[in-house]
């Protein structure tokens, strides 16, 4: 595995989710060690303008108000991942971009800075939606060159 003088690199993808909390905390409660440094990443997807008929409806005070309010969400969100990251002492860093295609995004941020994990949660998409919609646990588990835990989601139905 990679390592750098900082330690072992393992990503760990967030979004606004529980799904994505959960990986987060299981990873912190489970695997954590001294010799890890975090990177804590969100991938948002980009706004695009619905023109309707015309371009002639569109309005670009509008949409630029919604990315704003999307850009502030994001660091909101990475806020407090950092504020948690602070709490534990841990060493991390943490990225934000838009992108179309949030998979793609990750392993290309994990191979960039040669990491030797990624640990992400998952929606639990059932079979047939996972077809039609893919996920992005799934883009990145067949995409990555590297060791990915997907923590899947939590299971509430109990055992008889």
């Amino acid at each position: 595995m990679a390592t750098q003088s900082n330690g072992r690199i393992v990503v760990i993808p967030v979004d606004s989710s529980d799904h994505a909390a959960r990986a987060f905390n299981w990873y912190i409660d489970n695997i954590h060690s001294s010799q890890h440094r975090i990177h804590i990443i969100h991938v948002g997807e980009p706004i695009m303008p619905s023109t309707g008929s015309s371009l002639k409806s569109f309005n670009t005070e509008i949409w630029e108000a919604m990315l704003q309010e999307e850009s502030r969400k994001a660091e909101e969100l990475i806020s407090r991942y950092t504020e948690k990251i602070k709490v534990l002492n841990i060493e991390a860093e943490t990225y934000h971009e838009f992108s179309n295609n949030a998979g793609h995004a990750i392993v290309k941020y994990s191979e960039k800075h040669d990491a030797s994990m990624i640990v992400m949660g998952s929606r639990g998409l059932g079979a047939i939606r996972r077809t039609f919609l893919g996920s992005v646990s799934d883009y990145v588990l067949h995409h990555a060159n590297l060791p990915v835990l997907v923590i899947p989601k939590k299971n509430n139905a109990k055992a008889t």
